[in-house]
């Protein structure tokens, strides 16, 4: 071998590694082929053993599991079925508000008076009650000033669609 001074060359390295490769894949072929050729009773006989045992318990085993996955259905079938029967119970408030569900479960209690004044001014109110009933009454007397909208007429229509070149001109005008 080299001095310890010396770096080893890259081409050694590469030398040995394939030599240690070689031998271990030809030392591994021989013990395969040497435990395959010599009959050895106790081997294949624990071998057999071993695979009659598994197919044997594979079927209990797997049973088993079946159980223990339908127990685990059935107990969460019943916390629903409970959940669901609870929640048509009379008397049932729920767990969240409406809020909640409508903004993602980013509420915010607001106790900011500003509001509540501009809520007094603006004559809206913050109650959820008073909301229902302004809406019913403008439902009855057909006062619905938010759901309708102002019909344009075909000449109206007709002039915020007109691109005329004119107005284009201008417009190249202006940028430059």
């Amino acid at each position: 071998m080299a001095t310890p001074d010396a770096t080893p060359d890259v081409t050694t390295l590469v030398k040995e590694f394939f030599s240690r490769l070689a031998d271990d894949v030809a030392d591994t072929l021989r013990n395969v082929r040497t435990s395959l050729t010599t009959p050895r009773a106790m081997y294949w006989l624990r071998l057999v053993v071993i695979v009659a045992g598994y197919i044997m318990i594979r079927p209990l085993i797997e049973l088993f599991f079946a159980k223990m996955f339908e127990r685990k259905l059935k107990k969460e079938e019943e916390a629903r079925k409970k959940e669901h029967d609870s929640f048509l119970a009379p008397g049932h408030k729920a767990k969240k508000n409406a809020n909640y569900l409508r903004t993602g479960g980013n509420v915010e209690e607001e106790d900011n008076e500003e509001d509540e004044a501009t809520a007094k001014a603006s004559g809206t109110s913050r109650s959820g009650k008073g909301t229902q009933r302004q809406r019913k009454t403008r439902n009855k007397t057909g006062d619905n000033s938010e759901g309708q909208q102002r019909q344009l007429t075909d000449q109206e229509i007709l002039e915020l669609l007109d691109w005329s070149e004119s107005d284009e001109d201008e417009k190249t005008q202006k940028d430059r």
